[in-house]
C-alpha cells in the first residue's frame, strides 16, 4: 500500500503535460496488448512497413524530434506498472503514440535462436534508422522479418 501512495505523490508531482503523457502511453499500451491478441502476424508487419523510407543510413546524424524523448520516457514509466508490456507492445505503443504527433516510425519484427537453441523474436521502433524502443543491439541479435509475406504464421 505504500509504494502505491509513493506512486501517486509522484505522479500528482509530475507536469500535467507529463502526467498526459504517461496515460496516453498506459491507454496505448492496453490498446497494443488487445491488438496482439486480435491481430496476425501478417498484419502487424504489413502495418509495421507502411512507412516514409529511411532519410539517413548514419543514425548517429539523425537529430529527433524534440516529442521523442518525453514520450519514451513516458512509456518507460507506464511499462513498470503495466507489466505485460513486452518488446512488441511497447513498439506498437510507442508508434500509436508517436504517430499522434505525425511522426513516422518503423516497426521491425525479428527472430533468433538463443543461447539453448531455441526460438526466440524481438520488437523493435526505429525513426529513421535510430532504434527508439527495444534496444540498440536488436538489428546485431535479431533477422529481420523485412517483408509481411516473411510471416511467422
Amino acid at each position: 500500500m505504500i509504494r502505491v501512495l509513493q506512486a501517486v505523490r509522484r505522479f500528482a508531482r509530475l507536469t500535467g503535460r507529463d502526467r498526459w503523457l504517461i496515460l496516453e502511453s498506459s491507454f496505448f499500451l492496453i490498446c497494443a496488448k488487445i491488438a496482439t491478441f486480435t491481430t496476425s502476424t501478417r498484419t502487424l508487419l504489413a502495418l509495421g512497413h507502411l512507412d516514409l523510407p529511411s532519410e539517413s543510413s548514419h543514425p548517429q546524424l539523425v537529430s529527433l524530434p524534440p516529442e521523442i524523448g518525453p514520450a519514451v520516457n513516458a512509456l518507460d514509466k507506464s511499462s513498470r506498472r503495466l507489466t505485460f508490456a513486452n518488446c512488441l507492445t511497447r513498439a506498437l505503443a510507442l508508434r500509436m503514440l508517436l504517430a499522434r504527433r505525425d511522426i513516422p516510425t518503423k516497426l521491425h519484427i525479428g527472430a533468433r535462436k538463443d543461447e539453448h537453441g531455441e526460438f526466440a523474436a524481438h520488437a523493435w521502433l526505429t525513426y529513421r534508422d535510430v532504434i527508439l524502443v527495444g534496444g540498440e543491439d536488436a538489428r546485431d541479435l535479431y533477422r529481420e522479418f523485412t517483408r509481411p509475406t516473411n510471416t511467422l504464421l
